[in-house]
């Protein structure tokens, strides 16, 4: 089959990931892009004698920011072989959404319109008219309805079969079109220019316009040469960056006000307020919407655990019966012991997890698909700012949820150096899904009855940390300016069943083989460490055998560790879980198991002759915002450096031991 390669281009909140959706279906993967940390969805899917891969591409609202995830998504723009650019657009903000398009066209890449939102569109758009003025296909489609993905598929096939060269849009910027014209001459004699090979993959024209638009930073868009040589012909004409810039990004709005008012007819009778007007008007008071949001998050860990409860017992049950078979049926004491104790009893640990862990990412991509989580963003912007952060910094905090090395990969889009290092510091304090099985163990055991309330507990305390640190942080080693928000926020909708489970299912996926694959590495370590010692091997008998487990390598390593705790008198076990924890989080529960040699059914009876309430309540907290795993630290190291690494491991552990110690001293007074 042939294969082609398109890229889903457009604003955030435009629909964009419900065509990616129709178009690829299950078909779908997340990856990065070449040398850094930001992840993009791809997938294909087969039509007539073509194989079409799909990259959506995150939502950006121009290339002038000057923020690594423009720039990147630039350069991916330019830098691969692309058939086709489809820009998703919302019809219902065309003004906004087509400064970005005639951006996009300027590339001179093939490129497709995609008008989402038809029934929701209060206009008539003369579809014909508009192509004509941007000489360029537009299309509408809704991605509820199969025949519109039919046609899109279509379009694209006959779109990427076709051979021709794309005409460049010359829109009239009267006033600049000599110094456009000037510079770009003097680029396409430049020898450097042939050699980086940019002439063959954009016109010299878009090249000049970014830069004079942007007067910002523009390295992210194009090499440092290329700038310095136009801000160069600016210094010697005397010209002011700042005023072209404003003077360029005035003319294309007055282009784009012209177009459309020869192309939209619009419909007064649907002129009313809308349902999603009357729903703001709770959701973005600034009392009202706290107390929703709050409500909202209790609900979701509360329906989550209660629900999920029944099915992670079932899990359980089969998980021992699973063991007991491999123990009574393999002879080899020290063989039946990897697989039933160090493979089955710790790795099978973290399946019986999963049902809490997909309802929750199951509520997140609700909220998220719904626009709920926009709103969110925007009634945490007047608090936030407060601290020295705007409401675009609650996006990452709030993935932290899931797994705090996708959120501080999120921070990219945070242009302010300081308040970016503070946000990925504080991200680790987010309680991310691999701790969940900690709480949900533990509570279960020393809080049955309150095991939901305490969870919820520990998640909000985890925020009003992050919070807390942040603060502190902005106003002492990582100073800085607010920057402000600006952003459009989606029409409230019913999420798409298909999309909701599609992506829920991803990050229950991504969540899975990762966990998996760190839990089988810290498991055998501790296994090994679990049945050796100073004098050498003493056998799988150590791990139901206490006598013989102090004389280990693992209980050891706890009896060190020890006495810094002693004020929580946790067993040196519960100590050694917790040092292994530095792995994966998802270790400290299931090494437990592990430890103590029983499953999770018999481990609660441990736990609760192990720990008192209060000592409990300290593990718990202490689990919650002590060092982040191995993974975290890699992302922190990669994203700021090695030093801010280290100050993440020491400001964790001081801040984990004093909120865990003031937790017990605070458990032993109610309990």
């Amino acid at each position: 089959m042939i294969k082609k390669k398109v890229l889903l281009v457009g604003n955030p909140n435009v629909g964009k990931s419900l065509i990616f959706n129709g178009l690829t279906g299950r078909h779908q993967k997340i990856g990065n892009y070449p040398g850094v940390t930001l992840t993009h969805l791809s997938g294909n899917y087969s039509f007539s004698d073509k194989e079409i891969e799909v990259i959506d591409l995150p939502g950006l609202y121009s290339f002038n920011s000057g923020n690594i995830e423009e720039g990147i998504s630039h350069e991916f723009i330019i830098d691969n072989q692309v058939d086709l650019l489809i820009n998703i657009i919302d019809g219902r903000r065309l003004e906004r959404n087509l400064f970005l398009t005639v951006q996009l066209r300027a590339m001179g890449i093939p490129i497709l319109a995609v008008i989402t939102f038809k029934d929701k569109i209060k206009s008539s758009i003369n579809l014909k008219k508009l192509s004509e003025k941007l000489d360029m296909p537009f299309l509408r489609v809704s991605s509820h309805e199969k025949d519109d993905i039919i046609n899109l598929k279509k379009k694209i096939d006959v779109l990427v079969s076709e051979v021709s060269v794309l005409s460049d849009l010359i829109l009239p910027l009267n006033g600049y079109e000599d110094l456009i014209h000037s510079i770009s001459n003097e680029l396409d004699s430049t020898i450097l220019l042939q050699k980086d090979n940019l002439i063959e993959k954009v016109p010299s024209r878009w090249i000049v316009i970014s830069v004079l638009m942007n007067n910002r930073d523009t390295h992210n868009l194009w090499p440092a040469w290329i700038i310095s040589k136009i801000h160069g012909i600016l210094e010697e004409r005397s010209m002011d960056h700042e005023k072209i810039s404003i003077g360029l990004i005035s003319k294309y709005y007055e282009i784009i006000e012209n177009v459309l008012e020869e192309t939209i007819i619009l419909d007064e009778e649907n002129s009313s307020i809308t349902i999603t007007e009357k729903i703001d008007r709770l959701l973005l008071d600034s009392r009202i919407g706290f107390v929703i949001f709050a409500i909202i998050m209790f609900a979701v860990f509360k329906i989550t655990f209660d629900v999920s409860a029944p099915i992670s017992n079932g899990l359980d049950l089969l998980a021992n019966l699973l063991a007991d078979s491999v123990k009574s049926n393999i002879s080899n004491k020290l063989f039946a012991s990897f697989i039933a104790d160090a493979l089955i009893g710790g790795v099978g640990f973290i399946l019986l997890f999963i049902p809490q862990i997909a309802l929750l990412f199951l509520f997140i991509s609700i909220m998220e698909h719904s626009g709920y989580l926009a709103r969110v963003v925007f009634i945490f912007d007047r608090f936030l700012n407060r601290i020295g952060i705007s409401g675009t910094s609650i996006a990452p905090l709030l993935l932290g949820f899931g797994c705090n090395v996708p959120a501080i990969m999120a921070t990219k889009s945070i242009n302010d150096h300081n308040e970016r290092t503070a946000l990925i510091l504080v991200n680790p304090f987010m309680s991310c899904s691999a701790r969940l099985p900690v709480y949900v163990v533990i509570t279960a055991a020393i809080f049955p009855e309150f095991a939901g309330i305490m969870i919820a507990i520990l998640y909000f305390t985890g925020i009003f940390i992050a919070i807390l640190v942040l603060f502190i942080l902005r106003k002492t080693i990582l100073k800085g300016d607010t920057t402000y928000l600006l952003m459009e926020l989606p029409e409230m909708s019913i999420p798409p069943a298909r999309l909701t489970l599609s992506r829920m299912w991803l990050q229950v996926k991504k969540f899975a083989e990762n966990a998996a694959s760190w839990m089988a590495l810290g498991l055998i370590i501790m296994w090994i460490l679990s049945i050796t010692g100073p004098k050498g091997y003493i056998g799988p008998d150590a791990l139901t055998d206490t006598q013989l487990l102090q004389r280990t390598f693992i209980f050891m390593l706890g009896d060190i560790f020890q006495p810094i705790f002693q004020p929580f008198a946790w067993d040196a076990r519960l100590i050694v879980a917790l040092i292994f924890g530095f792995i994966a989080k998802e270790i400290v529960i299931s090494s437990l198991g592990l430890i103590y040699g029983v499953s999770e059914g018999t481990l609660n009876a441990v736990i609760i002759s192990q720990l008192s309430p209060a000592s409990g309540l300290a593990f718990l907290f202490f689990v919650l915002l002590y060092t982040p795993c191995i993974g975290t630290l890699f992302a922190i190291k990669q994203e700021i450096g090695r030093k801010w690494v280290i100050f993440s491991i020491l400001m964790g552990l001081v801040v984990a031991y004093t909120v865990a110690y003031i937790a017990f001293i605070i458990g032993s007074a109610i309990f």
